[in-house]
């Protein structure tokens, strides 16, 4: 376990590049939590990162309260929207058109997502700067009280970087000196449960009629037949701070070991399916036609994903969808979705 920041520097800078870590892995294998590696880099200035490997990253704490931050984060243009839990990774590409406030949520309205910002869910907030490969990424990251990232904002190659140093100046907090407290991660599996439990027991109580659990093989039978098919889906995720909904076509699922990621070009589901072990199909009567979801569970029985046909599907679209969910429920994973082409 890293027990100085100098010793989290250090190995932030020589892990990104000989085991090639993201941070999420980075924080697990030096034993701490996600915003202590990026608090650890609070207090670096330009200079010191200019004279220092290329590895080095500079982070600056931000000030409260976040609802100032999103008319400015508004002016940075096109940016990557990253959602994420412990199980599930939620990105996508486009601008923050349509922003406003509604008590203590920030809703965010575009062309194929809205974003929905619970400030009460986060505790931490940095701009963080890092070198990756020739070009400097660059982020908005926000943390909830146990150090979890629950979402953060990536700056795109068009995206109007000069306005970062802008916001690093209005909402920079006075005390840029590393160290924070964090919460025992007990009280967020506790919060975890209380909040969303009740829909994971009501599940349970329903008939199969209404809702029946799939396996893992199940559900990647039917998002990879869906993304054959290119079809359009609606797939919310959602924590304690966020929920973001992207709504639009899928063209490919990749199986990486115990992941399955879902992509688009402008959006990319990373799914840790070791990490969910209770599937549920919804059935739901809309207009007098069956429509059904995929509801997603962790340990705690806390939702962490809903993924269904968009909106706007058209019909032959919405058919071809409970097509694939009647196959997959069902274990006929051998009929290709080719067949539903026909």
């Amino acid at each position: 376990m890293c027990s100085t920041v100098q010793d989290i520097r250090k190995s932030f800078a020589s892990l990104r590049i000989e085991k090639k870590l993201g941070h999420q892995e980075l924080a697990q294998f030096l034993e701490i939590t996600e915003a202590e590696l990026i608090d650890a880099h609070v207090g670096i200035s330009k200079l010191d990162v200019i004279k220092s490997t290329p590895q080095m990253a500079r982070a600056i704490r931000l000030k409260k309260p976040w609802s100032n931050l999103i008319p400015m984060i508004q002016r940075l243009g096109d940016v990557m929207s990253s959602a994420t839990n412990k199980s599930t990774v939620h990105e996508l590409k486009g601008s923050y058109k349509n922003a406003y406030l509604e008590n203590e949520t920030y809703k965010i309205v575009s062309d194929h997502f809205q974003l929905q910002l619970k400030y009460l869910g986060c505790e931490f907030a940095y701009l963080f700067e890092e070198c990756k490969e020739d070009a400097v990424q660059r982020s908005i990251q926000f943390f909830d009280e146990c150090g979890q990232a629950v979402y953060k904002i990536f700056l795109l190659p068009d995206s109007h970087h000069w306005y970062f140093d802008e916001i690093a100046k209005r909402h920079g907090d006075t005390h840029q000196e590393p160290g924070i407290l964090i919460h025992d991660q007990m009280i967020e599996e506790i919060s975890d449960q209380s909040s969303q439990i009740n829909r994971f027991n009501e599940l349970k109580q329903l008939g199969c009629e209404c809702a029946k659990p799939i396996d893992t093989e199940a559900l990647r039978f039917i998002l990879e037949s869906a993304a054959h098919l290119k079809l359009p889906l609606k797939i919310l995720l959602t924590n304690l701070a966020v929920h973001q909904t992207y709504q639009g076509p899928v063209h490919e699922w990749v199986n990486v070991s115990s992941w399955g990621h879902l992509i688009h070009q402008d959006f990319k589901l990373n799914l840790d399916l070791r990490k969910i072990p209770h599937i549920w199909l919804v059935h739901h009567l809309h207009r007098e036609n069956m429509k059904t979801s995929i509801e997603l569970f962790n340990q705690n029985g806390a939702m962490v994903l809903v993924i269904g046909h968009a909106d706007y599907a058209e019909l032959n679209q919405v058919e071809n969808w409970q097509n694939l969910i009647k196959q997959g429920s069902a274990g006929e994973f051998s009929s290709l979705a080719a067949e539903l082409e026909s």
